[in-house]
């Protein structure tokens, strides 16, 4: 189970990584955004815990 700091940073970097430059205009919109964000996060962006690399 994951921690409420774990999860905080989670948002967080979605937000400010993935979230904050798109203007949204409907919930159907929003949710492709966000799967494409946490797509993104979860494969692609490189990660401290694996010293740097995309976790595939």
């Amino acid at each position: 189970m994951y921690s409420a700091e774990f999860s905080e940073r989670g948002k967080g970097i979605l937000r400010q990584e993935y979230l904050s430059h798109q203007k949204v205009y409907s919930f159907i919109q929003a949710q492709r955004v966000l799967e494409q964000a946490v797509f993104l996060y979860n494969y692609k962006r490189p990660h401290l815990s694996c010293n740097m690399l995309a976790p595939e």
